[in-house]
């Protein structure tokens, strides 16, 4: 199941039409590599955890990708994707889960400047709490 996750997350990478579908399937294929559904993003994965079960783990993941986003989404971005995908979701092993951590860490890392300066930049802010 998980190299047919992988494979197929990383065909819809290569078939990407557009941008936003390239980095749509870029957060998919992450998904697939931290053991997730390839049909389902970080984000919507991390909502699904994080409303359906107690754990911190859960909970600060999805406080680090919804400020991440928060600019542009308001505050809850990791419940809209769940809400918006309503895919398959597995807690996968403790590596799964490891790499997931890193995959959010560095991604944020990364996004977190580009989306408030993009904001900014825009005037996209949203003014939802």
């Amino acid at each position: 199941m998980y190299k047919n996750n992988l494979w197929r997350a990383l065909l819809a990478v290569m078939n990407s039409r557009s941008l936003l579908m390239l980095l749509l399937n870029i957060d998919r294929l992450g998904n697939a590599l931290a053991g997730g559904y390839y049909r389902a993003t970080i984000s919507a994965r991390v909502g699904y955890f994080a409303m359906t079960k107690s754990n911190p783990y859960w909970r600060l993941l999805q406080k680090i990708i919804d400020e991440t986003f928060r600019p542009l989404e308001g505050a809850d971005h990791c419940a809209r994707a769940y809400s918006w995908e309503k895919g398959q979701y597995r807690r996968s092993s403790d590596v799964a889960l490891a790499i997931l951590s890193v995959l959010v860490l560095v991604g944020c890392l990364i996004l977190l400047p580009c989306v408030w300066l993009y904001a900014m930049l825009t005037g996209a802010q949203k003014d939802r709490p």
